[in-house]
This record gives C-alpha cells, sequence and structure tokens, in this order.
C-alpha cells in the first residue's frame, strides 16, 4: 500500500515537459490569428493548494496553518471534454462539420499537468509545467490519428475579474476570474505524418516552422474562466477553457500575440449616470451596479484575406453567473451587450468596417474571435488610423467599448515571469530554472509594425508590500530603446542579496512596469494587476502584457556537508504548506527522507530522482519552485553524503 501511495503522489505532481530556453528574437509577423486555425472548447479540472497561497502561513510560529477552501489540493490542472469546435482552413474558409473536414468535433486531450504561482506574493501569473496538448482525430475506416506534444511552460496573463459585481460573490472569488495563456507546441515531426485524411490538419502542419530539434511548432492560446471554488457546488474545482491552435512561424513571439492592441473603456466617476448613489456624500465614489467592465484583446488586419480578426475571447464581461459550468454556454451571457460594431477613426470622423460578434456562440465555437469582412479602402484606413469598438446597446457609461490608442502604438514583454539569485556561480547559467543575469525583451509596435527608436520608462515595485523599489538595489534592470525589429531589450541583473520577508518565504518579489510616458501614472497601486487583489470590483486595470514579474531568492551558502539540524529548516516548511504530500510522504522526519533518499519501495530512489530533474523537464514538483539553487544544492549534498555514508557501510 506504501509503494501504491508513493508512486501515485509522485506521478500526480511530477509530469513531463520539453523546457524551452534560450533568448528568443520574435517579430510581429504573425499569430494565432492568421489562418489555418483551429479552435476548441470545453472544460478544465484544476486542483489547486490553497494553504501556500496564505501569506500569514509562512510564519514560523504558525503550525497549524489556515486551510482556506482546497488544502489538499495536489497543483494537478488538465483539460477535460475538450472538443474541436470549428476550423478556419489555409484559404479561410470555416469549417465547422465532420462531414466536411475529420478534424471538426476532434477531441482535445491533455496530460495532467502542474500548475503553481510564482509566489504567494505573486499568484498572478500561475504556470503551466508539463502540460501537452493533442489532437484525437477519427480517420477513415474506424482508426484515429493523435497528434500533439509538449507545451513550453506558460504564465498566466491578462488577469481580470470577468463577471459583473452584482453576481461576483455568489460563487467565490476565482469565479469571477478570467485569464489567458499563449506558449508553443513542441510536436515531434515523427508523428505527425504529411498526409491525412484531415486537409486543415496537412495544411497546419506545412505552415508550420520547425524548431532547432526538429519538432513541429503549433501555437496555442487559450482561455480560462468560470473556474468553481465553492466545494458545496457540483462542479467544484471545474471551469472553461476555450482556445485556438495555428501554426508558428520562427521567431514569432511565442507569449504574446504581437499585433495590435485594443484597450478598454475607462470608468468616469465624474459622470453621474456611471456612479452609484450614496446618501453619504463623503463617501468614496463607486461604479454602478450594471456599469460594465472590459478587458483588452488583440486585433490583427489580415490584408491578404482583407479581413479584421479580433480577438475578444478574454474580454467580454458576464452578465449572469450560473451555478455551475456547463456545456450549453449559460455562463457566457453577455446579452447586456450587442449590437458591436467596428470602426476606424480618421480625419475627424468615424468609417463603420462592420459588425462583430460578441455573443457565446462566437465565444464557445471560435474562441470569442471575430472576422469582419474589409474593403480595400477600409484596409488603407486601418493602415494608419486607430479602431474602436462601439456597442449599440450597454448598461451605462460610453458605447464605445474598446479603443486602440490614438497613435497606434503598442508594446508588450515577450517573457514576463522569472526566477533569479544573486549567488549563483555562473551569471548567465539557469540553475533550476533561476538566473543570475537573464534577457527579455519588449515588443514595440506601431500600427501592428515594428517600432524602431522607442526608449521605455520603468517601475519597480516591491509587491509584498507595494512599494516602489530602486532600480539596482538587490535587482537591477536596463532598458535598451527598441531596434528595427521593434525590440527593445531587457536585461535583468540579481545583484545583491534582497533578503527575506520571514525565515519560511524566501527572498522578494518584485514586478518592473513598462510605460512609454516620461513616468508612469499617479495613484497607481501595481500590486492591483499582481495578485495581491482586493475583494472584486470592476474598475479597469492595465495590460499584464508589460509588466515583468521576478522572485528573488535571498542569498544562501552552499553546505558540503550538511546534517540534518540544516536539512530540516528547509523541509518543515514544505511539509507545513503543502499537506496533499505530507498526507503521503512528510520530508520534515528525518527517517522518512532518509527512507526515500536511499530505500525506495522498488527501483530508484525516489528523493535525488526527482530533485534532480531539470527545471521544467520531467520531474518537476511543487517544492522546486520554493528552493532556490544553492538551498537545493544543499539538499542533493545532503543526500549524496547518505548515499555514500550507506555505501561504505555495506562494504
Amino acid at each position: 500500500m506504501g509503494r501504491f501511495t508513493w508512486s501515485r503522489a509522485i506521478l500526480a505532481l511530477l509530469i513531463p515537459v520539453a523546457a524551452s530556453v534560450g533568448a528568443q528574437t520574435p517579430t510581429p509577423t504573425g499569430s494565432y490569428m492568421k489562418v489555418p486555425r483551429i479552435h476548441f472548447s470545453g472544460d478544465f479540472s484544476c486542483d489547486v493548494s490553497t494553504v501556500n497561497n496564505n501569506p500569514l502561513n509562512y510564519q514560523p510560529e504558525v503550525t497549524d496553518p489556515e486551510p482556506w477552501w482546497n488544502p489538499d489540493g495536489t497543483h494537478v490542472i488538465e483539460f477535460l471534454d475538450c472538443v474541436v469546435t470549428a476550423v478556419y482552413d489555409d484559404e479561410g474558409a470555416f469549417v465547422h462539420q465532420p462531414g466536411v473536414d475529420p478534424i471538426a468535433g476532434a477531441a482535445v486531450e491533455s496530460s495532467r499537468a502542474v500548475l503553481v504561482d510564482l509566489d504567494t506574493d505573486q499568484q498572478g501569473v500561475s504556470m503551466f509545467f508539463g502540460f501537452s496538448v493533442s489532437l484525437v482525430i477519427p480517420m477513415p475506416g474506424g482508426s484515429t490519428l493523435t497528434v500533439g506534444g509538449p507545451m513550453d511552460p506558460a504564465g498566466l496573463n491578462g488577469l481580470w475579474w470577468q463577471v459583473m459585481s452584482t453576481m461576483a460573490g455568489r460563487n467565490g472569488g476565482d469565479f469571477n476570474a478570467s485569464a489567458s495563456y499563449q506558449s508553443v507546441l513542441r510536436i515531434p515531426a515523427s508523428d505527425w505524418p504529411a498526409r491525412s485524411a484531415s486537409p486543415v490538419l496537412d495544411a497546419m502542419r506545412a505552415a508550420c516552422d520547425t524548431d532547432a530539434d526538429g519538432n513541429i511548432m503549433v501555437l496555442i492560446a487559450f482561455t480560462t474562466n468560470a473556474y468553481q471554488n465553492n466545494s458545496v457546488n457540483s462542479a467544484f474545482k471545474i471551469g472553461r477553457v476555450t482556445g485556438t491552435l495555428a501554426p508558428r512561424k520562427a521567431h514569432e513571439p511565442i507569449h504574446t500575440p504581437g499585433q495590435r492592441w485594443l484597450e478598454p473603456r475607462e470608468w468616469d466617476k465624474k459622470d453621474p449616470h456611471q456612479v452609484a448613489y450614496n446618501p453619504d456624500p463623503k463617501a468614496p465614489k463607486q461604479q454602478r451596479w450594471d456599469y460594465q467592465t472590459f478587458n483588452g484583446g488583440p486585433f490583427f488586419v489580415d490584408e491578404v484575406r482583407k479581413r479584421l480578426v479580433v480577438d475578444l475571447g478574454n474580454s467580454i464581461p458576464i452578465n449572469r453567473a450560473p451555478n455551475q459550468a456547463t456545456n450549453d454556454g449559460t455562463y457566457f451571457d453577455v446579452s447586456a451587450v450587442s449590437g458591436v460594431s467596428a470602426f476606424v477613426v480618421h480625419d475627424g470622423t468615424r468609417t463603420e468596417l462592420g459588425r462583430v460578434d460578441v455573443s457565446a456562440f462566437c465565444q464557445l465555437e471560435t474562441a470569442g474571435i471575430s472576422e469582419v469582412v474589409l474593403t480595400d479602402e477600409q484596409i488603407r484606413l486601418l493602415h494608419d488610423h486607430p479602431l474602436q469598438l462601439q456597442a449599440a446597446r450597454i448598461n451605462s457609461g460610453s458605447p464605445v467599448i474598446l479603443a486602440e490608442d490614438p497613435t497606434g502604438i503598442a508594446f508588450a514583454v515577450t517573457d514576463r515571469v522569472f526566477r533569479m539569485a544573486n549567488d549563483i556561480a555562473v551569471a548567465d547559467t539557469p540553475v533550476l530554472g533561476t538566473f543570475k543575469r537573464t534577457t527579455s525583451a519588449v515588443l514595440v509596435t506601431e500600427w501592428g509594425r515594428p517600432k524602431a527608436g522607442v526608449s521605455l520608462r520603468t517601475k519597480g515595485t516591491d509587491l509584498h508590500t507595494g512599494d516602489s523599489v530602486a532600480n539596482g538595489g538587490s535587482l537591477q534592470w536596463d532598458v535598451m530603446p527598441s531596434d528595427a525589429s521593434g525590440l527593445a531589450s531587457v536585461t535583468l541583473d540579481a545583484i545583491a542579496d534582497p533578503g527575506d520577508r520571514t525565515t519560511e518565504l524566501d527572498g522578494q518579489v518584485y514586478s518592473i512596469e513598462f510605460f512609454t510616458d516620461e513616468a508612469p501614472p499617479e495613484g497607481v497601486d501595481l500590486r492591483l494587476r499582481h495578485g495581491t487583489r482586493p475583494e472584486p470590483t470592476s474598475y479597469n486595470e492595465p495590460s499584464q502584457e508589460r509588466t515583468i514579474s521576478v522572485h528573488q531568492y535571498s542569498n544562501y551558502d552552499i553546505l558540503a556537508k550538511p546534517s540534518w539540524g540544516d536539512i530540516e529548516p528547509i523541509m518543515s516548511p514544505y511539509a507545513k504548506l503543502y499537506p496533499a504530500m505530507r498526507e503521503r510522504i512528510d520530508l520534515s522526519i528525518e527517517d522518512t527522507f532518509i527512507f526515500y533518499s536511499l530505500q525506495p519501495p522498488g527501483g530508484t530512489p525516489p528523493l535525488p530522482l526527482f530533485l534532480s530533474a531539470p527545471f521544467g523537464v520531467t520531474g518537476y514538483m511543487p517544492i522546486t519552485r520554493d528552493l532556490s539553487p544553492n538551498k537545493h544544492s544543499t539538499v542533493m549534498n545532503y543526500i549524496k553524503n547518505l548515499s555514500a555514508a550507506a555505501a561504505e557501510e555495506s562494504r
């Protein structure tokens, strides 16, 4: 029984993945909004752990941590009952019937991955590790073709409160949230035949580039929402996912669309029609209960197909919250917004381009991506004039719900989540996904084209306190002006010990926000967009696309011959904060730790096997997230010394 319990516990937390390491050189030449593309929809299951989400539990005097709503979570996440709902072939023809192409209606299956936050003070960039996605396509004659591969680790983006405020408290905080992910699947070429019974699948393969290892690269973008964290609900720990698969070209962005961007309308507290009545004139002004907040989203002008392609899959508010996530689209009740049309603003006037579908059908059928047919003249106008989306009917506030910046400037960070440490021996060599020095880039475009010579401003924030941090304190960053490819390179250096927050909460967590202005706006609490959030409200929040998040570990001297007295303080917080593992194996108990370091229930000793696995690859487990490289090395030295002593005794 012990053997079975151990293996199941480990397998639930350790999932294989192909990691992507190294600087990218993306250019804004395309994204998942091009054709061919495949849309899917279904549910997802996420067994998050909540004990380690509460920062109060990291106090050493707290021995009985507050459990919150899912203390025994395993961090496992997977797709459930997902199917291909519609596809666009390589010429842009819409297909949603299996009789036209067998890929329509095909199953979209996933592995059981691990979902972890960067830190308890930064829960807004939760990352997938060990995730893979496959299409299971029925073929003529009763056979099936399975095409899929591992996904590069991806961080959550575009987090916002999607459910309108009147419904927000009925299902728990996480139910109100919506967010998106974008990454790349790396599919072995040997697993994907060039010819099949699916013309769309064949066109997709032909349009994809390969990576350095010969894997076929497919962009994947998906939105998760309506997650049910109410334990009495029949859909507890289930949410909704809609997504898109499309070819990836080399040097295109992996984690951002790299296209033009629509910003949401802003709440005007000076407009009495938008302000809720309060008999106390001194009370802070609040939005009307029915004021709808929107979220930004990308769009793309496809000049070849003469289409405006708008992705609103993570942009439209939910007007009515259901009792549970369902497949009938109930929770996509967006009926308070209707008649949305696209306009291009030019020469003091506006030209209507056509109707943009914001219906529940579009959300579920094509992952919220809507297309508008354009004329040559409309394409010419969009070449250097801003786009606006206007609703014919809306509850309150401006009918212009989303609009492009009048300058046409858009920018987004290509890689946004980093773990860093000052005491890594080799500056440019990652250890367990942790860097002493690393690079990212901000992709700057003007009307969707690379914009050179843009100098970006930054603001650093300590996400634990909300205070500004100086560039060059424990973390230093340098930003170059954007080059001819529109890339403003960013170099990050961990240059000093950041200290810790408690003896059980390693290091500090910082955000670096990018601005085109001389200085960031006053009065903006950057914590609001990084996971340390107040109760759900309907205010606007700037896009996460423009922020880098860094967990910088405290300095720690590697011990060559540590004693259990050195290891126990490292293991005890882990045992306390991850009850799901402690119930199976308590690594804070010396005898237990030694047993699983030397004497497994069969096969290779599990602790050295799993703890020596590369970050983001097979063997990733939550403990690795919480260990700095030097603490990890100390633990491994202890295990190595145990093994050497055991070998000596056996002679």
